[in-house]
């Protein structure tokens, strides 16, 4: 349980004292000439990575690189070119959204803590508050059988490859809305594998009855996917809000997102946790692993399934998950080994797969739930996207690059 987690971690809690690569708030806010509390608002923001805290202290300890180059950002100066230069990795906003907030290390959707929705909400009902439309006709939800294929996410896309043709930009609200439906619930039975959807059911209910799992079991089901509805910008949903922008139906941005999301940075990371939670030779010796990866690594953050750039203090979508979780021994171990060693806790991907292995689910269950629940997101965003009547149209600096022979 997690509770028992946190407790060998605190047990053990020791951190690495400063180097090269750490700095202390005082260090850090004076290199930038700022004050501590502007620091802190850098820090929530996600501009400036926390290692933990050194011996004997009570500060936390600061990512150097991330401070030299927001110092170097402020030598260059703030003219459009240079912000510009800076959105495309958890740098600036890059445009105003309703739905979703990430503040000091939580989060919410419309308002609405979603650690909170995810004590009792449905999907459903997340799905109603970020969507903003009516209800739909229970008939409206018809959803046709998906394409035979062992892959999670080819499912998906083959299925919404189909499906291009609902919701049209130009449809009133309540088509709209039984159309979104219709998209959310085919997601659903694709990713899960289901050769016909439950009828009436919730969908971590149809979920739960295709993979055989009890009431428990569903109902933690349910809160991994509202923890999943939205992430703010991630790149599959900054993709459906581009295809958004041209006119496009809800079902060509829904397959824009799903491709974008089959990418092996960003679906593949769940596999990328899968296979490191299985590594022999990570679990042989967890705390000497994770000793050798701290004084070798170029950049400690970059642990498959731990820390998150938004959140320095751990990712409060798996706290919220892995209180309902038996980890195996190894991976407990693992987990304070790594929090001893480098100051990161686990992050969702890792919860996901935790929950995977808890509730023995198909190897595809973690990606299958995230695709599922963030359906409803990316749906949000293309709904909010098309309010704007605005064409995403960046622009790109030209740069020369050499040619090679």
């Amino acid at each position: 349980m997690m509770s028992r987690l946190i407790s060998s971690i605190d047990m053990t809690k020791r951190h690495p004292p400063a180097s090269r690569e750490l700095m202390t708030a005082d260090e850090a806010a004076s290199a930038l000439g700022i004050s501590r509390r502007t620091l802190y608002s850098y820090v929530s923001r996600g501009l400036i990575g926390v290692r933990g805290k050194s011996i004997g202290s009570r500060g936390s300890l600061y990512d150097t690189a991330d401070v030299d180059l927001l110092r170097e950002r402020k030598k260059r100066g703030r003219s459009h070119a240079a912000i510009a230069a800076s959105t495309l990795r958890f740098g600036e906003p890059v445009l105003e959204s309703g739905l979703t907030n990430i503040e000091q290390g939580r989060f919410g959707y419309r308002g609405h803590d979603a650690m909170m929705l995810s004590e009792a909400k449905a999907l459903e009902e997340v799905a109603d508050l970020l969507w903003s439309m009516p209800p739909p006709d229970a008939a409206d939800v018809d959803v046709p059988a998906p394409a035979t294929t062992p892959d999670c996410l080819d499912r998906c896309i083959n299925v919404i490859s189909g499906a291009v043709h609902l919701g049209k930009s130009d449809a009133n609200p309540r088509a709209t809305r039984a159309d979104a439906t219709k998209l959310m619930y085919m997601v659903a039975q694709a990713a899960g594998g289901a050769s016909r959807w439950p009828a009436a059911h919730h969908v971590h209910e149809g979920l739960a009855r295709t993979w055989g799992v009890d009431a428990a079991g569903a109902d933690l089901l349910r809160r991994c996917l509202i923890l999943a509805a939205d992430h703010e910008l991630s790149a599959a949903t900054y993709a459906a809000r581009i295809a958004a922008s041209t006119g496009a139906s809800l079902g060509a941005c829904l397959l824009a997102a799903l491709c974008t999301f089959s990418g092996p940075f960003h679906a593949g990371a769940i596999n990328t946790v899968r296979a490191f939670l299985s590594d022999r030779e990570v679990l042989r010796s967890p705390t000497q692993w994770a000793d050798r990866f701290r004084k070798g690594a170029e950049s400690p953050r970059m642990i498959a399934g731990f820390g998150h750039r938004l959140y320095p203090d751990g990712d409060p979508r798996a706290a919220a998950l892995l209180r309902f979780v038996a980890l195996d021994p190894e991976w407990q171990v693992l987990a304070a080994s790594v929090r001893t060693a480098i100051g990161l806790l686990p992050s969702f991907d890792f919860a996901l797969v935790a929950v995977e292995r808890h509730l023995r689910l198909p190897p595809f269950a973690a990606t299958a739930l995230i695709i599922t629940g963030r359906s409803v997101g990316w749906i949000a965003h293309v709904l909010e996207q098309r309010s704007e009547k605005k064409l995403i149209r960046p622009r790109a600096v030209y740069r020369e690059r050499p040619t090679t022979a």
